[in-house]
């Protein structure tokens, strides 16, 4: 019966010159091949989705990496911004010494000047 109605559904003639056991390894054979069907259809979708995933952190890849060259170029700027300020402390410093250097000789002068006029009165 299950030769006729389900794994050999075919007009004609039904003549099965088929053993009881080699019907039942057909049935065996007809059911795994069943199963087997329904697995691959489950792997293919399976597939289907890590393709997906694959795709979808390929693109999450690109844009870290691309979201790293801009976090490369602010760093290079920020170095350049602080060698440019560096460059100007330390100007900035020898200015406040030169400056320091002139006080000094103007208050020493001045004080030079003040004793010279203190003299000059007496």
């Amino acid at each position: 019966m299950f030769l006729q109605d389900t794994a050999y559904n075919y007009p004609g003639s039904l003549d099965y010159p088929f053993n009881a056991k080699q019907v039942t390894e057909i049935r065996k054979d007809f059911t795994e091949n069943s199963i087997i069907n329904k697995i691959n259809v489950n792997l293919l979708a399976t597939v289907d989705v890590l393709q997906g995933q694959n795709t979808t952190k390929d693109s999450l890849i690109l844009i870290q990496d691309s979201q790293i060259d801009l976090y490369k170029e602010m760093v290079d700027s920020y170095k350049e911004i602080i060698t440019t300020v560096e460059k100007e402390k330390t100007k900035l410093n020898k200015d406040i010494v030169k400056q320091k250097r002139i006080k000094y000789i103007l208050e020493g002068v001045s004080a030079v000047e003040a004793i010279v006029i203190l003299i000059s009165f007496l």
